[in-house]
């Protein structure tokens, strides 16, 4: 669209936004779930690499099979952590499956009338 009296084109208004739902109600969608259980597994493997290239460095002495007891807690930590927050997902779905309101698809429409 360009201006009579300059010969540029004039700014154009950007498209309204969409109103937003309220917090309650309004529920962002990731590409993925949040699985904190990783991240824990994660962190004690990092931890395991650091306390051997501190070793690798001349920083302390790391006796040879302690990554296999460090392996070991920091994998059930990440399970533990798993486990805790499956429950609470599952919770979450519970309570968004209970607060749904409507009768359920087979009870509706037109097979309800026959």
């Amino acid at each position: 669209m360009r201006s009579e009296q300059s010969g540029r084109e004039s700014p154009q208004t950007p498209p309204p936004t969409p109103p937003y739902a309220p917090p309650y109600t309004y529920r962002r969608e990731f590409r993925h779930e949040f699985r904190p259980g990783k991240l824990v597994a994660g962190l004690a493997l990092l931890g395991i690499a650091t306390v051997y290239l501190g070793d690798a460095g001349g920083l302390w002495e790391t006796p040879s099979g302690a990554a296999l007891p460090m392996l070991g807690i920091g994998l059930a930590l990440a399970g533990i952590v798993n486990w805790l927050a499956y429950g609470v997902r599952r919770r979450a779905a519970r309570k968004a499956s209970a607060e749904s309101s409507g009768d359920p698809a087979s009870r509706s429409g037109s097979q309800a009338m026959r």
